[in-house]
């Protein structure tokens, strides 16, 4: 009794293993487990060389697509390496930016507290750090 509690089922889908591996992930070939060798008597015949001769068209057809696949990833990758450079340059002008704008401020801030003591040199560094930040945000190279 206990052995008949062990045996485990399995399923069959009605496809062999071969047809169900390829339907997940490759199409099918027919071809694939014909014997490849041809003899001179099998080249000969008007068939097999059509077979070849379509399976030889078939396969240039790829390999345009193939070359049109590899000009367009190359296009796409330069245009790519052209956007990260623009946006690591502006990445650094922000950083410049909110730099200059930020400690320009806090220098005019400060200005009011150090007025006595020429108070007024951190008011117009301050001005001028606001004005580079704003050059550096706003004027296009």
């Amino acid at each position: 009794m206990d052995d008949l509690k062990n045996i485990e089922v399995s399923k069959d889908s009605g496809i062999g293993k071969e047809q169900e591996s390829a339907s997940t992930s490759i199409p099918y070939d027919p071809y694939a487990k014909v014997q490849r060798l041809l003899s001179e008597e099998d080249m000969s015949s008007p068939a097999v060389q059509k077979l070849l001769l379509n399976e030889n068209a078939r396969m240039n057809k790829e390999i345009e697509k193939l070359h049109i696949v590899e000009e367009n990833y190359h296009n796409r990758d330069k245009e790519a390496a052209i956007l990260e450079e623009k946006l690591k340059k502006s990445t650094g002008a922000e950083i410049l930016y909110t730099i200059c704008t930020g400690g320009g401020s806090a220098l005019v801030g400060f200005s009011k507290a150090f007025w006595d003591d020429n108070g007024w040199v951190l008011l117009v560094m301050g001005f001028v750090f606001v004005i580079c930040g704003l050059v550096f945000k706003f004027v296009k190279r």
